[in-house]
């Protein structure tokens, strides 16, 4: 059994679940770097304050993928490291601009009950892709016995944990980011990672190292590029009922 992970939800590695989260949505393809492309989006929060949402949609697609399909991008990214870089772990964001690639660049969550303030720098042109919650199931051990797919095998138990969140908030620069954070689930595809097999020491005592399929549900967002300067992201997602609460604040310098 895992423990509930994520940068973001950190929540499997409790005795409550072992997994972590994600969830993914789908519609017409879109060109993210369309700024028409800003008028689209259904929900404009408070910190809107140009008239466009600072959120790409959670129901498009961004540079070619789905919400679901870049958190499986975001697990990939925090799996490649070993436990000494492992970015779930990351203290204080200097470990946060470790293998960052491409047009989006990845916040990584924390742990409950351990509030985590990190710092960073961010190029000017990146999105930003985080979870507020996130849980990860790569536990195939019953699959031979289901009767299931694969992918509708580790669903299930991906989607349980994510159930149960009723915690969720997020504000940049002091503003609610959108109006309903419980808007934004998405779970993936079925995917396959290679994790760093140095985390089953301190993560997931079922990586191997291999190849291996995977599942991932939670509460994501997707920020367009924020304006050069200083900005402060924080976020909290959880569950109430047993007090476990993941609380991250990053402060973030576009350059």
């Amino acid at each position: 059994m895992k423990t509930i992970r994520a940068f973001t939800l950190s929540l499997i590695g409790v005795s409550i679940l072992s997994v972590t989260l994600l969830f993914t949505g789908c519609q017409k393809d879109e060109n993210p770097m369309d700024p028409e492309n800003d008028m689209n989006t259904t929900d404009m929060s408070s910190a809107d304050r140009h008239g466009h949402s600072p959120v790409y949609p959670v129901n498009g697609r961004v540079f070619g993928k789905t919400y679901g399909e870049w958190g499986a991008e975001w697990w990939k990214w925090n799996f490649r490291f070993d436990c000494a870089h492992f970015p779930l772990d990351d203290a204080n964001g200097s470990l946060q601009n470790q293998g960052q690639h491409g047009p989006v660049y990845f916040l990584s969550g924390g742990h409950f009950n351990q509030p985590v303030v990190r710092n960073v720098t961010i190029p000017h042109e990146k999105s930003i892709f985080f979870p507020v919650i996130c849980y990860e199931n790569d536990d195939t051990a019953g699959y031979a016995a289901s009767g299931m797919s694969m992918r509708d095998y580790l669903t299930a138990g991906a989607d349980g944990p994510i159930d149960g969140v009723d915690i969720a908030t997020c504000t940049l620069d002091g503003v609610d980011l959108v109006s309903n954070p419980f808007d934004y689930r998405a779970h993936s595809p079925l995917f396959n990672f290679r994790g760093n097999i140095d985390l089953a020491s301190c993560f997931d005592n079922a990586i191997t190292g291999q190849p291996q399929p995977c599942v991932t549900d939670g509460y994501w967002f997707m920020l367009k590029p924020l304006s050069r300067g200083n900005h402060t992201l924080h976020f909290t997602g959880g569950i109430s009922g047993p007090g476990l609460v993941m609380d991250i604040t990053y402060h973030i310098t576009q350059r």
